[in-house]
C-alpha cells in the first residue's frame, strides 16, 4: 500500500521466470526476476520523491522485491537508494 502511487519510467531490461501451475497438486506459483534500470526516473508524490538518472538492478519475486544501492540523482546530487519490501530480502 505504501508504493501504490510510485512510478518508474525510462529504459529497463527485464528478465522474468514465471511458473503458473494449472493444477493445485503441481504446487504454487513462482515469480522471480530482475529489472536493470539505466537512466530511469522513480517518483512517488505521496512521499515527495523524485529520483532522476536511476541506474542499477532490482530483484523481485512473488514474495517481494529489493532495490539495493541504486545509483540516483536526488535534488541535483548523486546518491544511492535502497528499498526492501516483503519476505526473504
Amino acid at each position: 500500500e505504501h508504493l501504490l502511487n510510485a512510478s518508474i519510467r525510462g529504459p529497463a531490461e527485464v528478465e522474468l521466470a514465471l511458473d503458473l501451475p494449472l493444477a493445485a497438486r503441481l504446487g504454487g506459483r513462482r515469480i522471480d526476476g530482475t529489472i536493470e534500470l539505466t537512466g530511469a526516473r522513480l517518483s512517488d508524490p505521496r512521499w515527495d520523491i523524485d529520483l532522476q538518472d536511476v541506474s542499477g538492478r532490482t530483484r523481485f519475486s512473488d514474495r517481494g522485491f529489493i532495490a539495493d544501492a541504486l545509483e540516483v540523482e536526488f535534488e541535483g546530487e548523486p546518491a544511492r537508494f535502497s528499498l526492501m519490501v516483503g519476505e526473504d530480502y
